[in-house]
């Protein structure tokens, strides 16, 4: 959103990658998981099959 509104000023743009700055980092999420598959989410991790960070979803 580049301006105050309802669902008309919505834009799909593309924006570079952010750059984290001091104090900040940035993550790869390699798979995102609703949170009834936590066991599934689990076991890739545990087994080395995903590089990069796990995300539950709600």
């Amino acid at each position: 959103m580049t301006r105050s509104g309802g669902p008309e000023v919505l834009r799909v743009t593309e924006v570079p990658d952010p750059e984290p700055g001091p104090g900040e980092l940035r993550l790869e999420v390699a798979e995102a998981l609703p949170l009834e598959r936590a066991a599934d989410a689990h076991r890739l991790v545990a087994t080395g099959h995903v590089r990069g960070k796990v995300v539950l979803t709600a």
